[in-house]
């Protein structure tokens, strides 16, 4: 198994993380568990950091074009409105529904366009 595919099930790994700690906080709800938020939002960043190297990696061995960058733009936007919207969802008391939302409905976006990602850049 080569370095790209090992790094591509550990994004798949992180991503199970996320979406599983982040139903288990939403149902548990207020207080949020601090460990638990704390796992959450570290992998997530880990994964985009990850996502963000691994993309670099195969963009030099093997030039990427406009379709993959677009996928990579959109994907990454995704997932860093998801981080922001999730900061702001953890930071207040009572954040505004519609931020809660976004992050929700964000997050889920963000899942489906990194694996569009995954798909378009890897090899």
């Amino acid at each position: 198994m080569g370095e790209t595919s090992v790094a591509a099930l550990g994004l798949a790994a992180a991503a199970v993380v996320v979406v599983s700690t982040g139903i288990f906080l939403t149902r548990a709800g207020r207080p949020f568990s601090t460990l638990l938020l704390n796992v959450h939002k570290l992998v997530d960043l880990a994964a985009l950091i990850a996502l963000g190297v691994l993309v670099s990696r195969v963009a030099r061995s093997d030039p990427l074009s406009g379709a993959q960058w677009m996928g990579v733009g959109v994907a990454g936007a995704l997932c860093v409105a998801a981080l922001v919207t999730g900061g702001v969802v953890s930071a207040n008391d009572s954040a505004p529904p519609w931020v809660v939302w976004t992050h929700r409905v964000g997050s889920w976006a963000a899942v489906l366009a990194a694996s569009w990602c995954a798909w378009l850049v890897l090899p």
